[in-house]
């Protein structure tokens, strides 16, 4: 154990990494490396370096997760608590189109609705180890299917440093991204698609090779599902995306394998949102609640973001049910309150 212990890093307890990376796992995995050449220490050096990191592990290619699962497979499991057994679900995006309600059709509540799906393309590192050379290649395929992208999808893409690309946050400042490794080669190989309204989008070489985004303001989440469904057949026939039996989609963070779909709202929540019984219903419901202003921004003001937590082990369709079930019980918390 001494010779163990010389060299073993010794993360954050804070994190997911401080919690399963034990000494024998180091001594397990610090010699392995996937066909691509990522290594443990590649997968492991953001939470090594920010000490705060809540998750602290990305994988640098679609084997790492599989290849250091004595790491990642705890992880995954703390991630997606409570999520059916991976690999009997269908991550796809089958049964989207279902009709979906609109729970605040007067807007006084949900202030806008956003869903995202992360993806990586096949035969390609991810972010935290790619080359430059990959990014470019990656970029160029993408640019190759968006003009595929016709009617009210239709856009112009924008490479990193043009003012449409720095509005919607997508400047490489995230910190634990830059220990990861996610924002090497910067600005190369970056930027972001968005069609005349900016309810599309789709971010090139961010966290993921790919996120592709559909928004728009108010609780039609129906219109949302519709323009993501379109956007995204069409970029699926022209690309070729990594998944597993397993782990459904893959994705650099651990936090969005299975569908990679992460939707969410923005509600107006003056009287309930700050309140113990608002944060137990989100928990009980499995919702992740952030700052409108963005994921590692404090709250401020009361306006909330409300997203589903799960992932994994869920079709997209039930990861939708779940936030839905969940919201309409928030509105219902507000309106109790209201005098």
């Amino acid at each position: 154990m001494d010779a163990i212990s010389s060299d073993f890093p010794q993360p954050s307890a804070q994190s997911l990494l401080g919690r399963f990376l034990t000494p024998e796992v180091w001594q397990a995995l610090q010699g392995v490396q996937t066909r691509t050449g990522v290594t443990l220490h590649d997968c492991i050096r953001s939470g090594l370096a920010q000490s705060d990191s809540a998750i602290g592990v990305y994988a640098g290619d679609a084997e790492s997760v599989e290849c250091f699962g004595l790491l990642f497979a705890p992880v995954i499991q703390a991630l997606h608590a409570g999520s059916p057994e991976p690999g009997a679900i269908d991550h796809g995006l089958h049964a989207m189109g279902q009709a979906f309600p609109n729970l605040d059709p007067q807007g006084t509540y949900i202030r806008s609705t956003r869903i995202r799906l992360a993806r990586n393309l096949c035969g390609y590192r991810w972010m935290p180890t790619i080359t430059r050379r990959e990014l470019l290649e990656v970029q160029g395929l993408v640019l190759e299917a968006l003009p595929g992208l016709e009617g009210d999808l239709a856009g112009s893409y924008y490479t990193v440093g043009h003012a449409a690309v720095v509005r919607v946050g997508f400047d490489g400042a995230d910190r634990f991204q830059q220990a990861a490794g996610i924002c090497r080669d910067w600005p190369d190989g970056r930027g972001v698609f968005a069609n005349a309204t900016q309810s599309l989008q789709v971010w090139v070489n961010e966290e993921d090779h790919l996120r592709i985004i559909a928004m728009q303001p108010g609780a039609d989440i129906d219109a949302v599902v519709a323009r993501l469904l379109r956007a995204y057949g069409h970029l699926a026939q022209a690309l070729d995306f990594q998944q597993s039996p397993r782990y459904g989609y893959l994705a650099s963070c651990p936090s969005n394998l299975g569908t990679g779909l992460r939707a969410s709202f923005h509600m107006h929540l003056p009287r309930s949102g700050n309140s113990p019984a608002f944060k137990a219903l989100c928990a009980r419901h499995g919702l992740a609640v952030r700052s409108a202003a963005g994921e590692r921004e404090a709250q401020s003001g009361a306006v909330y973001e409300i997203s589903n937590q799960r992932r994994l082990g869920l079709s997209c369709a039930q990861c939708l049910q779940a936030l839905l079930g969940g919201v309409e019980q928030i509105i219902a918390l507000e309106r109790s309150w209201q005098p």
